[in-house]
């Protein structure tokens, strides 16, 4: 088998930015654009055949910039470690359930790759459940589990070659529109060659109908920014857009990413990474398959000199309240992201907003970009994740043979953001003190913004940490129904976890609950990237991210990456990667004895 291991070129480290000051301030100017979205045709999922593909031919590692780690040293501030009380682990409740979702398996056997991590994606409505992993996505049927299309390669669905790269899947059912939206990134590979050109571009998907099963207008935004095709002319490039993000409003479609220079992959050059990018478009054109303009902001500073990153668009549930806000100033869409940038501890969060995004609709639309920066609850980044100590056959064979290793936690970049009952509900992982130890928890926020034209306020009304004693919390994805119940969906592992799908309810009032354990994890995780025979150092990729969602019925879904007792298609530990996804659901209407 080690004759047939690839690896994908591993990129340099990224440089560092400088934190932003503590003192609350409104964005300064970006570089404002406008692009032309490209259809380039349609697309289905295709019904599940049941039929195997020709087979995992190699073992490859998905290793994309995942964390703003630099060299640069600490911002200073002299802030504690948040040292809060554990959650207890409580009873199974009753109206909780769940099933297995994709695995290393589904995916690999699509793409003939095995990647590490999963990167899901999870959307649910009209008894449809919709899940995307790396390079694989699937529906199930929401009340019996049933796999009804899928799992397809995500370059199949997109109309892209085998070759072309692709990575970190989002889908989002909009219930104003009724539409299924699905994103992904796309770096361009010369198929005769192998490899990387100079162009990249975000990918979006919009279903015809209200079901995943109808077919999909696909469409393009060029996202090199060397200038080329209408594109901003930025250091550094042609870039590509990492870790694409999504949300809408009552109008917009929003698409964020992180800006790298393409060299990262190549080696070719050095690495520039030029921030946080966004684009606003239509929601109701792309709605219609009509192409509209795409405003593009970058140069995006928090303060002068200081570039943000990771904006976390929010999803919104268009509720009465959550539509009077977004009503505001001709409609408005929030973003929340980290100011941790310097790897050490803060206490800050930014709030943006895009304002006037009725004129999206418009040949030339008036939108602007302001932020503020706030004060939350200190956060910082976690160690690696400890697990379960247990069989490794995978480490086990190789020479020498490795231990299982931890989980990485990357860094502090905002989760999921949700846009219900006029809150923004957002968090992420950060380290907790427990005694004379440090381990990896989740920080959640509850925020109240509101935005007058060319300004934006928001203040914290709730905030807290959910921590289990001795384990772990990974990667927390918060959705909220229309009657402020959430849902709270990680990854927990420890000495007493091998790692497992978890959540925790909230709601503005009581902040977190009790951790309940839906998915038991059986096996540690054995993957490649954490072995130094893969250049790995102890620490396995994980995540990056979870994903949670609400239903037509206010019932609350999330997903995560755990270990399952058995991986698809009969595939056996030991192959070199055996993570799967866990996908959970609350049903809150008949929860008469609240197991909160």
């Amino acid at each position: 088998m080690k004759n047939k291991i690839a690896q994908l070129v591993v990129f340099a480290a990224l440089l560092a930015l400088v934190g932003a000051t503590n003192a609350t301030a409104q964005s300064a100017a970006n570089q404002v654009s406008t692009i032309q979205l490209k259809h380039l045709g349609t697309s289905s999922l295709g019904k599940s055949t049941g039929a195997i593909p020709s087979g995992i031919t190699t073992l490859r590692v998905k290793n994309h910039p995942d964390s703003d780690n630099g060299v640069q040293a600490g911002s200073g501030l002299q802030l504690p470690v948040p040292a809060p009380a554990p959650k207890p682990i409580a009873n199974a409740n009753p109206n909780a359930s769940g099933f297995n979702g994709l695995d290393v398996i589904d995916q690999g056997l699509q793409s003939g790759f095995l990647l590490e991590p999963p990167d899901q994606g999870l959307c649910v409505a009209n008894g449809f459940v919709f899940e995307g992993v790396n390079v694989a996505l699937a529906v199930y049927d929401a009340s019996s589990h049933k796999l009804l299309a899928g799992p397809v390669f995500a370059n199949t669905f997109f109309g892209l070659d085998a070759a072309q790269f692709t990575s970190d899947p989002r889908c989002f059912f909009d219930t104003q529109v009724r539409r299924w939206f699905v994103t992904i990134l796309h770096i361009d590979i010369d198929p005769a060659t192998g490899r990387v050109t100079n162009h990249s571009h975000g990918l979006i998907a919009v279903s015809t109908t209200d079901s995943p099963l109808s077919t999909f207008n696909i469409f393009s935004i060029d996202t090199t920014d060397d200038g080329s095709n209408g594109t901003q002319n930025h250091v550094g490039c042609p870039c590509f857009g990492d870790q694409p993000l999504m949300g809408t409003d009552a109008n917009g479609f929003y698409y964020t990413t992180n800006e790298f220079s393409i060299t990262a992959l190549t080696g070719g050059g050095p690495v520039f990474s030029n921030g946080a990018q966004v684009y606003a478009l239509s929601k109701r054109e792309l709605s219609a398959n009509v192409t509209p303009t795409v405003v593009h902001f970058g140069d995006i500073a928090l303060t002068p000199g200081h570039l943000a990153r990771s904006l976390q668009p929010a999803q919104s549930l268009f509720n009465s309240e959550s539509n009077d806000q977004e009503s505001q100033n001709g409609g408005v869409e929030f973003f929340v992201s980290h100011l941790n940038f310097t790897h050490t501890l803060d206490s800050r969060l930014a709030v943006w907003a895009i304002s006037d995004t009725k004129t999206l609709d418009e040949f030339s639309p008036r939108v602007e970009l302001t932020s503020t920066i706030i004060k939350s609850e200190v956060y910082g980044d976690a160690p690696p994740a400890t697990q379960k100590a247990g069989p490794n056959p995978f480490g086990a064979s190789l020479k020498p043979p490795e231990p299982e290793g931890a989980l990485s936690p990357n860094d502090t970049r905002m989760q999921q953001v949700f846009f219900a009952g006029g809150l923004l509900w957002t968090g992420l992982t950060t380290v907790i003190q427990q005694g004379n130890s440090f381990v990896d928890g989740a920080a959640y926020f509850v925020i109240r913004p509101d935005s007058e034209g060319d300004h934006v306020h928001a203040r914290i009304q709730r905030q807290g940490y959910i921590t289990v004693a001795g384990q772990n919390i990974l990667y927390p994805a918060i959705a909220v129904n229309g009657k402020g119940e959430g849902i709270v969906g990680f990854t927990i592992s420890g000495p007493g976890f091998f790692p497992s799908a978890a959540y925790a309810r909230i709601n503005a009032d009581d902040g977190a609950g009790s951790v309940h354990v839906l998915g038991p994890g059986t096996f540690p995780d054995d993957g490649f990237t954490m072995y130094p025979q893969f250049g790995g150092k102890g620490v396995g990729r994980w995540g990056d991210y979870s994903a949670a969602a609400v239903d037509e019925h206010g019932n609350l879904w999330f997903a995560t990456e755990y270990i399952p007792a058995q991986l698809s298609n009969g595939f056996r530990q030991g192959i070199g990667a055996n993570w799967g996804t866990f996908i959970g659901k609350l049903s809150v209407g008949d929860d008469q004895n609240n197991q909160y």
